[in-house]
């Protein structure tokens, strides 16, 4: 098993939802590698990246499973009417979950050379999730919506 796997998985899944989150204007947060500021805390909508694992198998000699969870939190302040605006900016990361994503060996570390590794995919019946939680508090009346995903690649060491 390669020592290097969990940080190019991480700075993969990230870099993905990141350019996202740019792609559609949202401000973004990657949850444990970045410190929330005022201008994130005070922003009308944001969104927050984790990704938990990769969690490790090993089936066979020199091949392993590899599962990593990856989620987007989007947080909305209702200022003004539109009751499908928590749906439309989910739409983008409900779509970009859907498919493949590419891990490449990123990092500024030796080895870090930043050629493809493989593709995270969705396992065989899972799903992209789509959970909306409503108006979380008062009198802010800020709402929350989640994107979750759990994904498998498998490398050969």
């Amino acid at each position: 098993m390669d020592p290097n796997w969990p940080r190019w998985v991480f700075a993969s899944v990230a870099d993905y939802l990141a350019s996202v989150a740019t792609a559609n204007s949202l401000p973004w947060l990657l949850d444990g590698a970045q410190d929330r500021s005022e201008a994130f805390a005070n922003a009308t909508e944001r969104v927050e990246i984790r990704i938990t694992g990769p969690y490790t198998q090993q089936p066979s000699i020199d091949y392993y499973l590899l599962t990593v969870d990856a989620n987007v939190l989007l947080q909305c302040r209702y200022e003004e009417k539109n009751a499908y605006r928590r749906q439309t900016l989910m739409g983008p990361f409900f779509q970009a979950m859907a498919g493949p994503i590419p891990v490449y060996k990123l990092g500024s570390e030796p080895g870090d050379d930043k050629s493809h590794l493989g593709c995270l995919i969705l396992p065989r019946g899972s799903q992209v999730k789509l959970h909306h939680f409503g108006q979380l508090t008062f009198p802010e009346r800020m709402s929350e919506s989640m994107c979750d995903a759990r994904y498998v690649m498998d490398l050969t060491a």
